[in-house]
Parts: structure tokens; C-alpha cells; sequence
């Protein structure tokens, strides 16, 4: 039988995200919430370069905390940064964070990043993005599509792997092995479904309660 702990394979970041968030809801239950937005976005943004930080010198085993140890900075930096969600920076400021992405990826390579690494690069892409979606507002019909499946980024997050993994089983068996085959439909689906998902609990009014 498969016990719900550890989390089996690729679901470990739905336990991870789970552990993140009820850390979270109850630190703002019982105490955090006597602080202004302003004041919890910019300690979450310093508790994220601080746990980014010491993070390689911080072990945890664990199969069952050790994911939401390891990537706790990116929530929190995702959180700090909530404030600045209309912010656009200046061509200069996009200009030097695209560069920055490039030599970033250039001098990590093949090799896996430290938290700390994929943090700024995060941040920083997210710089360089918002001064495209800023200079494109007009809005494009590509650029409707981009837009829209950000708005919806949470809900493919969270259930793509149900409809993406039941597919590439699914071609398998059918003897469908073919690289670029398996990853195109695959991704397709695990697109597409998830957007029907989020639409269906909009309609139900279920998308608190889903998470998305």
C-alpha cells in the first residue's frame, strides 16, 4: 500500500505548498495580523533572502518538511512582492534584470542552482516580463492569452499533473513513445484541462475553498 507520507513522487509539492501555507495562516492568526500589509510584505521579502541565505547549511532530511523548508523563500518572496503587482520598471531597470537572467542561466548551466541563485533569478525575470507586459498594453491577442493564463497560473499549478500524467500512462499503453509526441499533448492537456477546472469552480464558486 502507498501511505500519504512521504509524499509520493511528484506530488511532494502539493504537501509542501500545504505545510507552507498553514505555517502562514497560522502565524497571521496569531500575531502577524496586528501588522500592516506594508510591514508583513517587507519582512517577508528579508525572511526570504534570510532563509535563502543559510539554506545550504540547513539540513533537513526530512522527506516530509525537508521540500517546504527548501523552497519557503519563493512563497515568501512571492508574498513580499504581492505589493508591487501594478508596479512597471523603467527600460534601464528591465534591461539590466534581462541581462542579468542571461548571465545567471549562462554561469549555472546544466548544474542545479542554489535557492538563493533561482530566487534572483526569479525576481529578476519578473522584472525584465513586467516591462514587456508593460510596453505591450495595448494587448495583443497573444499577448490576452499570456496575461490570462498568469491570472490562472495557480490553478494549472496545482492540478496539471493529474490531467498531463493520466495522458502520457494513457499514450504508453497505447505504444505512443515518441519524445516530442508525449511532451507536446502532454503539456497541452495539462494546459488546457486545468483552465476548464478553474472555470468550472468559478462557476460553482468554489475557488477559495480549491485554493485557486
Amino acid at each position: 500500500p502507498i501511505t500519504p507520507l512521504p509524499p509520493y513522487e511528484h506530488l511532494w509539492f502539493l504537501w509542501a505548498l500545504f505545510l507552507m501555507q498553514s505555517g502562514l495562516i497560522c502565524a497571521y492568526a496569531f500575531g502577524l495580523r496586528i501588522y500592516s500589509p506594508y510591514v508583513s510584505r517587507v519582512g517577508a521579502i528579508v525572511l526570504a533572502v534570510v532563509l535563502a541565505l543559510i539554506n545550504p547549511f540547513l539540513s533537513v532530511p526530512s522527506l516530509v518538511f525537508g521540500p517546504a523548508v527548501e523552497h519557503f523563500p519563493y512563497l515568501l518572496a512571492g508574498i513580499g512582492l504581492g505589493g508591487l503587482a501594478a508596479y512597471r520598471p523603467s527600460a534601464l531597470l528591465a534591461g539590466g534584470a534581462a541581462a542579468a537572467v542571461v548571465i545567471m542561466l549562462w554561469a549555472v548551466g546544466l548544474q542545479k542552482a542554489s535557492v538563493l541563485h533561482s530566487l534572483v533569478l526569479v525576481i529578476t525575470a519578473w522584472f525584465a516580463w513586467s516591462f514587456v507586459d508593460q510596453a505591450i498594453a495595448g494587448g495583443t491577442s497573444i499577448m490576452a492569452v499570456l496575461r490570462y493564463l498568469g491570472q490562472a497560473s495557480m490553478v494549472i499549478y496545482l492540478t496539471h499533473t493529474i490531467f498531463s500524467a493520466a495522458l502520457r500512462i494513457a499514450m504508453l499503453k497505447f505504444g505512443i513513445s515518441d519524445l516530442a509526441a508525449v511532451v507536446s499533448f502532454t503539456m497541452l492537456v495539462g494546459v488546457l484541462c486545468p483552465l476548464v477546472v478553474g472555470w468550472v469552480a468559478r462557476r460553482l464558486k468554489l475557488t477559495k475553498v480549491l485554493g485557486f
